[in-house]
C-alpha cells in the first residue's frame, strides 16, 4: 500500500466507508502537490475538495482585523 493509500485509510472519512467501497473511494483521490506558502483553501470559499496530507506540514490560519495572521493549528500527515 502506498504512502497516499495509507494516509487515506487513516482519514476520518474512510472510517464511514464499507471496506468493500474503500478502494473505488481511494481511485476517486487525485494526487496534489502544493509549495511553500501555497494557500491550500480559504475561509468563506465554498468547499471542492477533501484533502488529506501525506507528508509534509501546513498550517491552519485566520487573518485579524489588522490584516496579521493568528496560527490555529499545524496539520501533520
Amino acid at each position: 500500500m502506498t504512502a497516499a493509500a495509507q494516509a487515506l485509510a487513516r482519514a476520518s472519512l474512510m472510517r464511514f466507508v464499507p471496506d468493500d467501497h474503500a478502494a473505488e473511494v481511494r481511485a476517486l483521490f487525485d494526487p496534489v502537490r502544493f509549495e511553500f506558502g501555497d494557500l491550500i483553501v480559504t475561509e468563506g470559499e465554498s468547499a471542492d475538495a477533501f484533502y488529506v496530507l501525506v507528508s509534509g506540514r501546513a498550517r491552519a490560519v485566520k487573518t485579524a482585523a489588522d490584516g496579521s495572521e493568528i496560527m490555529l493549528g499545524r496539520l501533520l500527515p
